[in-house]
């Protein structure tokens, strides 16, 4: 941690973030596009603004037609199938942490595929 360095620690998370973002972007583009006409299966709620978020990234899953919580069940199959840990947050959130000092642009993009498996 002493070696890093604050300043490329938050430098890091930025882009860390940034490329998640990107990334789900993406994802949603896709999977809007396969489905013509549907609304989207997940909405990103952190800001947009790098100096308004840390090095998480939340997501609201919608749920299905009858109301399962979507994202509970995400959470385990996150877990379960892809080794993949995140938070679960009421209602209908999955939250991902982002930590500079050990989380790498390759697991971001493991999470968001994972993400798009379980979707």
């Amino acid at each position: 941690f002493d070696a890093a360095g604050m300043g490329a620690l938050r430098t890091k998370a930025l882009a860390l973030t940034e490329h998640a973002l990107a990334l789900l972007d993406a994802l949603d583009a896709a999977l809007s596009g396969a489905e013509r006409g549907a609304s989207s299966l997940f909405d990103v709620i952190t800001p947009r603004d790098g100096t308004a978020r840390g090095a998480q990234i939340s997501v609201r899953v919608r749920p299905e037609a009858d109301g399962t919580d979507r994202a509970a069940l995400m959470q385990r199959e996150l877990a379960s199938a892809h080794g993949i840990e995140c938070d679960y947050r009421r209602p209908h959130v999955l939250r991902i942490g982002l930590c500079p000092l050990y989380v790498s642009f390759a697991d971001v993009h493991a999470f968001v595929h994972a993400l798009g498996e379980c979707l």
